[in-house]
């Protein structure tokens, strides 16, 4: 089923990691100011989780149109159907068709673009009849790779969707964190609640787990676009 649609921004967003992150990680290397490193690591960690998190939003904005989340979507207008607009259809079909799409994304931004970061990706899995990808521990926790299956853990959720779910909430820690580089109570409640780990409440970026974080989202984008 992947393959009717393009994925573009997924495929952008690896092309991104491939061209300008792993550059860049090179050169913070060489960094040697302790202080100035750690800053920067901060930044890139966040603008790739946020790069990540705004091609799964434009993902599922692709999907409205001959997916399931169509008919999930059309299962949520309420108003009838009148008969200046099945005439519009029938006459100016294709101008129409793309009113119809665009009304279709304007509900899914509200459906689902506001839902937490898992939940987006877990749809998009969802749609794309994957879900057997995300039902069991894949992610190797030392690197990131998302193997065929991998040991649970009791500090790092390991599923997709929950590796997935703790990196974006250390990216909260950091953008909402005002510095103290904690966990936020309702991102740390989440995940000891739903995926069963207890993580660290305190953060660190090093360029490790940059790289690891870039290997998962690498892997999961070939999972979306070329799944086997």
């Amino acid at each position: 089923m992947s393959e009717a649609y393009s994925f573009e921004h997924l495929k952008d967003f690896k092309s991104f990691i491939e061209s300008e992150l792993t550059p860049a990680l090179s050169e913070l290397e060489n960094i040697k100011d302790d202080s100035s490193r750690k800053h920067l690591q901060k930044l890139v960690y966040t603008n790739l989780v946020d790069r990540f998190d705004y091609a799964v939003d434009k993902t599922i904005l692709g999907l409205v149109h001959g997916s399931s989340l169509t008919k999930e979507l059309l299962g949520k207008l309420t108003a009838s159907i009148t008969e200046g607009d099945a005439l519009k259809i029938i006459f100016f079909g294709e101008n129409e068709k793309d009113n119809a799409i665009e009304r279709l994304k304007d509900l899914a931004r509200n459906e689902y673009l506001r839902l937490r970061h898992s939940k987006k990706l877990h749809k998009i899995f969802s749609v794309l009849n994957l879900e057997d990808h995300i039902r069991r521990p894949r992610v190797h926790r030392g690197t990131g790779q998302i193997m065929k299956t991998a040991k649970a853990d009791k500090k790092t959720p390991l599923t997709i969707i929950g590796y997935a779910d703790w990196l974006y909430s250390r990216r909260n820690a950091i953008v909402h964190g005002g510095g103290d580089n904690h966990l936020a109570k309702h991102d740390l409640e989440y995940i000891q609640t739903t995926f069963h780990c207890s993580p660290g409440k305190t953060i660190k970026i090093p360029l490790g787990t940059i790289r690891n974080v870039s290997r998962f989202y690498s892997d999961l984008t070939d999972i979306i676009v070329s799944p086997s």
